[in-house]
């Protein structure tokens, strides 16, 4: 037969059942100790009684004898009830006893049953003496008779031994109580020792149980405790006891010893993935700085060719460069960002935003994009919003520039809007709406997952990572905010996110606008840019009304007119369906019942002949698209003469660094602005040579951070520009070495690299550099950098950047320094070209004549297109602005190209008559 072992809970449940049955013994004895007990006390009692009432009966017997004696003396009948009712009293009280002594009675009964015969014959011979005296004539005689003597005689013999039986009875039963009580307090006293032995025996064994199920159970719980606790936090080295016990301790200790082993082999995976995840970081570093470092090279050399003198061709190919550049570069980006968000690793900031500052910026940068797919791009702030918040600024725009993007991507016809309102718990709310393919159910559900796009089959018209979304996501979420689309197929699609950013403590002042008693009328045929026109003229006090068409608004224009409450705004749209805006235009400037009337044109950068079109018939000024609201305030403010005050108000983030002619490497060096640049890659050197030199600095460039040291020490440089990573010695080391040597004077210190993790900034800084510019190196951004860190240096001369199109007051007809600049010098053969453009150009302007009559848009495009090349190239500036407008919006459609084309063939003859006047210079 096996051997049954003993478990903890057996040992646990035997331990308790002990108890439980001492505790339940103990108890029955008690109970049965203290009936004895209470038996005995009630005997004791009971004879207490017996005894008292053996005392009250000798006084009853006394009484009874003394109530006789009267008798005798004076046969009364009063005398004679006395004398009964003493005798009753005496038998009750002895019946009394009797009962109370029990069967057990012993001499007390014996007694007692004595008192009860001597009173019967005491009684016997009362009742004969009272007969004897009834029956006597003289009472006293018959008192003094011999038979009265006699009967008085037995009667007092009788009564004496009452007397002394009633004195036995007293003396016995007061005995018997005194042993009786004895007997009781002995009996309580053994049933409380008995009772004490019994809690003294239970409360050992008690203890005993306990310090058994202590030592098995709580003991080896409490080492487990310690055992979970070091091995929870990674003493993993430490041992498991217990491991060969048959019961629920060896069973704990055996599934810890399971749980260490896998501890062990989850840190082992944990060491393994965190050497992956680092050799993970590592590599990205490594890819990210060798990938952009010629990425930085073939973009920054793109936008430099694509800003040189080039024909149409090689301008196409340039933007195609270019283009590719940037897209392959976003590509990068996301991939590094998606990456860091994955590690963990990204961090945001918490700056200060200016939230009109940077949708007017994303509108900027993406305003180009649109304006090619003849999309209307509206931006929209709500100016109830705070001006300033606390957050990422980068973040947040990268966030909307992939969203808006994506918009302009996936929309073919029609608008695409960034609007930023107040969401209804308080929180920052941004919308991108457009009007593009818009989305099923299906697809929404695939939307913000890593790699995933709407439509597999878009993938291959469109492009893309299918990261943008994904990265949104995870950015938004970081922001402890939400993101998500509303959507249905071929309505467009509207994403938004929100995000709780909080306003900042200083706000700039509020705006003082006031344009009370202005009515305005708005031309705009597109509804998003309707709205956001409104928005912004809602707090101001101006009256706005929007007209349908061309036709509506000439009605309203002229009826207001006629009610003596005319319009003093009129807000024109460039892109109208059924009426030219210029010619719209000119038509109400010409009504002469309209002169209160002035009008402002909307129109994109660029159509900058549009706009200088517009101002030459007569329109008070022109607001560039996307509309931003202080450039609306104020050209309103400007047409009527009202004087605004606009707090705060941006420049815009886009603005083009003046260049400045280079001087001389002497000049640099005693000016205090000679630049030491350390940098390995050659194509890189060329680049920002070349970035330097557009800016005015001069600069010298060595390979290596040993290089620039061995330079530092025989040239007193202004600044150093390092990248991180370079043979022999790294920007680091460089940096470190530098500032360790420094006593007086403090050298800036710029890194230039192409690492993009959330790691470089910090290193950059903790090595002891002043700043940091990622790669692809934008022209601004050195521009400033430089400007502040070489503030005290004395700055070469300015020179103003040529101004765009848009921007010139008055075109040049003809620049014969671009000429010379692309021929190299004005001699005959340049001046032979030229006539060549006269002769070739002649037969394209007659086709774009044609192709207008024709409405022919598409061959109107390419005319035009043909003519603005050759033009620019030529040198006939005026001429090649105006045929750039009439392609764009030949490209779009608009009826407005046929008036505006009519302004190319006086600019062509007055290029012409500058050419003809040319002379040959000498070479």
């Amino acid at each position: 037969m096996a051997r049954r072992r003993l478990t903890i809970g057996g040992l646990i449940y035997g331990g308790f059942l002990l108890l439980i049955v001492l505790i339940v013994g103990a108890s029955v004895a008690g109970v049965l100790a203290m009936r004895e007990i209470d038996a005995s006390f009630i005997q004791v009692k009971d004879l207490a009684a017996v005894s008292k009432r053996g005392a009250d009966l000798r006084n009853e017997a006394a009484t009874l004898l003394r109530d006789a004696a009267a008798y005798a003396g004076d046969p009364a009948e009063t005398r004679r009830r006395q004398v009964w009712t003493a005798a009753a009293a005496i038998k009750a009280a002895s019946s009394d006893m009797r009962g109370r002594l029990g069967p057990d009675a012993g001499d007390a009964g014996e007694y007692l049953d004595g008192i009860a015969d001597n009173l019967d014959a005491f009684l016997a011979e009362f009742e004969k003496l009272a007969g004897f005296m009834a029956g006597a004539e003289d009472k006293a005689a018959a008192a003094m008779a011999p038979e009265a003597r006699r009967i008085l005689a037995a009667m007092d013999r009788y009564g004496r031994q009452i007397a002394r039986i009633t004195g036995l009875v007293a003396e016995t039963t007061s005995s018997k109580a005194n042993t009786f009580t004895e007997v009781a307090q002995a009996e309580l006293e053994a049933g409380i020792w008995r009772t004490g032995i019994i809690a003294v025996v239970c409360a050992v064994l008690g203890i005993a149980i306990a310090l058994v199920v202590v030592r098995q159970t709580v003991g080896p719980l409490s080492r487990f405790t310690q055992v979970m606790t070091r091995l929870a936090g990674g003493a993993l080295d430490t041992e498991v006891p217990y491991l060969r016990q048959e019961n629920e301790i060896g069973a704990m200790a055996r599934a810890t010893d399971v749980f260490k082993a896998a501890m062990l082999d989850v840190k082992a995976a944990r060491d393994e993935a965190e050497a992956a995840a680092k050799a993970k970081a590592d590599f990205l570093a490594v890819m990210s700085h060798e990938i952009r470092t010629p990425m930085n090279g073939v973009l920054t050399m793109a936008d430099l060719l694509h800003e040189s003198r080039l024909d149409d061709e090689q301008r196409g190919m340039a933007q195609i460069v270019r283009d590719s550049a940037r897209s392959l570069l976003t590509i990068i980006n996301d991939i590094l960002d998606f990456s860091k968000i994955e590690a963990g690793k990204l961090a945001l900031e918490e700056v200060e935003i200016d939230l009109a500052d940077l949708v007017r910026g994303v509108a900027e940068l993406l305003g180009q994009q649109a304006a090619e797919k003849t999309l209307e791009l509206v931006a929209f702030v709500d100016p109830a919003l705070p001006r300033r918040l606390i957050g990422d600024p980068t973040r947040l725009r990268q966030i909307l520039v992939n969203l808006t993007g994506n918009a302009i991507k996936f929309t073919e016809h029609g608008s695409v809007g960034v609007a930023a309102r107040r969401a209804r718990d308080g929180s920052l709310r941004l919308e991108i709406s457009d009007t593009g393919i818009g989305l099923t159910p299906a697809q929404q559900a695939r939307l913000f997952q890593p790699f995933e796009q709407a439509d597999t089959s878009t993938a291959r018209k469109y492009g893309g990572t299918g990261l943008g979304l994904s990265i949104c996501r995870r950015l938004v979420e970081l922001m402890d905010g939400r993101i998500g689309v509303t959507s249905a197929p071929g309505a467009g699609s509207t994403f938004w996110f929100e995000i709780p950013l909080r306003p900042t403590a200083a706000q700039p002042a509020a705006d003082r606008v006031d344009f009370a008693g202005l009515r305005l009328l708005a031309l705009i045929e597109t509804p998003a840019l309707a709205e956001a026109v409104a928005g912004y003229l809602g707090a101001t006090g101006i009256e706005t009304d929007r007209a349908a068409n061309g036709d509506d608004a000439l009605d309203r224009l002229c009826t207001a007119a006629a009610a003596g409450r005319p319009y003093q705004i009129l807000l024109l749209d460039h892109r109208l369906l059924d009426n030219p805006a210029l010619s719209f235009g000119r038509a109400v400037l010409a009504d002469p019942t309209l002169g209160d009337t002035r009008i402002l044109l909307l129109a994109p950068r660029g159509l900058a002949s549009s706009r200088a079109e517009a101002a030459r018939l007569g329109f008070a000024g022109s607001v560039v698209k996307p509309v931003h609201r202080a450039d609306l305030l104020k050209a309103i403010a400007q047409a009527t003469g009202r004087t605004i005050d606009l707090a705060d108000i941006a420049t815009g983030s886009n603005a083009t660094p003046l260049e400045r002619r280079a001087p001389s490497r002497e000049a640099a060096l005693a000016a205090g602005s000679l630049i030491l640049v350390a940098e390995d890659n050659a194509t890189n050197q060329i680049v920002i040579a070349k970035l330097l030199s557009r800016l005015g600095y001069q600069a010298d460039i060595v390979a290596n951070g040993a290089r620039a040291w061995a330079a530092l020490q025989q040239t007193r440089y202004g600044l150093l520009l390092t990248d991180c990573h370079m043979p022999e010695m790294d920007g680091y080391e460089l940096t470190r070495r530098i500032r360790a040597a420094e006593t007086d004077h403090r050298l800036p210190i710029i890194a230039l690299t192409a690492d993009a993790l959330a790691d470089t900034a910090r290193l950059c800084l903790a090595a002891g550099m002043d700043g940091y510019l990622p790669k692809p190196i934008e022209l601004k951004d050195l521009a400033t950098t430089l400007a502040h860190w070489l503030a005290d240096a004395e700055a070469p001369p300015a020179i103003a950047p040529p101004l765009p199109i848009d921007d010139q007051a008055e075109l040049p007809v003809f620049d014969v320094e671009r000429v010379i600049e692309t021929f190299g010098v004005l001699d005959e053969e340049a001046i032979a070209l030229l006539g060549t453009f006269i002769e070739t150009t002649e037969p394209v302007l007659d086709d774009l004549d044609a192709a207008i009559v024709a409405e022919n848009w598409s061959e109107v495009r390419r005319h035009a297109h043909a003519a603005a090349g050759a033009a620019r190239m030529a040198g006939a500036v005026a001429m090649a602005a105006l045929c750039s407008d009439v392609e764009q919006r030949a490209a779009a459609g608009d009826p407005d190209a046929g008036p505006l084309a009519h302004g190319i063939r006086p600019a062509f003859a007055a290029a012409g008559a500058a050419i003809a006047g040319l002379k040959p210079q000498a070479a």
